[in-house]
């Protein structure tokens, strides 16, 4: 029956997400780190991506994750009640400043395409969590591959956290994410 308790707070998306990824082994501080506890290089290509008015500070996702032994990090961004997943208009994710800083997918891309363009990172995993209880939770994830426009490919296959299990499951969810060469080519023609 307490899986059925509303959630009143974003800590308890937070929450969520911890014992998520306690239950595979993965320990804070170690294995992923929660808001402004990343490493000083993650910290230095979120410079200025802050989603305050301003921008001045350094941007700070709900969770990272750099300590994969591909190297590609991996950031979290969570909001409480389903309906803060992500914005969206056509076949877009909407980047503009209400909602990456009101939907979850939105500020993960947000974030993962302001780390591309520090020049520090060339792909990010970006996911976007979002729920009221832990029976209505979703996770939504992106390979971001730029800090360009429509840079990012959803996953829609991956629901769950688990591809971050271990270096083989995220070998796997790594290789249905980098672009195929079709896609590539697709990109080059949408591009002109």
């Amino acid at each position: 029956m307490t899986d059925r308790i509303q959630w009143t707070l974003e800590d308890d998306v937070n929450d969520y997400v911890k014992k998520q990824l306690d239950r595979m082994g993965k320990i804070k501080n170690r294995d992923y780190t929660v808001e402004s506890s990343m490493s000083q290089y993650m910290r230095e290509a979120l410079a200025g991506s802050a989603k305050t008015k301003r921008k001045t500070n350094f941007g700070k996702p709900d969770f990272q994750i750099e300590r994969l032994r591909t190297g590609i990090p991996v950031i979290i961004e969570n909001k409480l009640r389903l309906n803060r997943l992500v914005a969206s208009n056509k076949d877009a994710i909407k980047l503009d400043d209400a909602s990456v800083s009101n939907f979850a997918v939105n500020g993960a891309i947000y974030y993962a395409q302001n780390m591309i363009a520090s020049e520090k990172y060339s792909e990010v995993i970006a996911i976007g969590i979002a729920g009221d209880n832990v029976e209505n939770v979703k996770i939504d994830v992106h390979y971001v591959y730029g800090s360009g426009e429509d840079t990012y490919k959803h996953m829609t296959q991956y629901t769950t956290l688990d591809f971050l299990e271990n270096e083989a499951s995220f070998a796997h969810f790594y290789q249905a994410a980098t672009l195929t060469e079709e896609e590539k080519h697709q990109i080059l023609i949408d591009s002109r």
